[in-house]
């Protein structure tokens, strides 16, 4: 009895564990989309998925898995970001003001919360988010 109580322990206390350890798996999304007259592209991407939706000149869509690396990448560079103030961050530039540069912006959402950057220009975010927008980009050339 001694030793069927103790083996009942142990297959409880290994799926609990196994348990905590899916629950410890962050859960993301991330939208990087910009757009001005003519022109647009959405990349979104999630914790198993990548989808590039883009019109314009450089019609563009499809989406593909992601590997384990690259989720791990991404969420790193989101763990590197002060998210409850991407809102806020000063653009370099204002370009998109006279249609010289798409109006972009950022989207995260992580483990329930939604954050949203305010715009700037395509091609020139602030430096806050910049390697996150670099790694978003260099995935959805990947999308065929």
């Amino acid at each position: 009895m001694k030793y069927l109580t103790m083996a009942f322990l142990v297959l409880s206390m290994n799926s609990y564990c196994s348990g905590q350890n899916q629950d410890r798996t962050t859960q993301f999304s991330v939208t990087y989309k910009a757009a001005t007259r003519g022109a647009n592209f959405e990349y979104r991407i999630t914790n198993e998925r990548i989808a590039v939706n883009s019109k314009g000149l450089d019609q563009k869509n499809g989406e593909r898995a992601i590997t384990t690396q690259e989720r791990n990448e991404i969420i790193a560079l989101i763990n590197k970001i002060n998210l409850s103030t991407i809102g806020t961050l000063i653009p370099p530039s204002n370009n998109s003001a006279t249609d010289r540069a798409l109006i972009a912006s950022l989207k995260v959402s992580k483990d329930g919360k939604m954050y949203e950057s305010s715009s700037f220009d395509e091609g020139n975010p602030p430096k806050e988010i910049k390697p996150l927008i670099d790694k978003i980009v260099a995935l959805a050339e990947t999308v065929e």
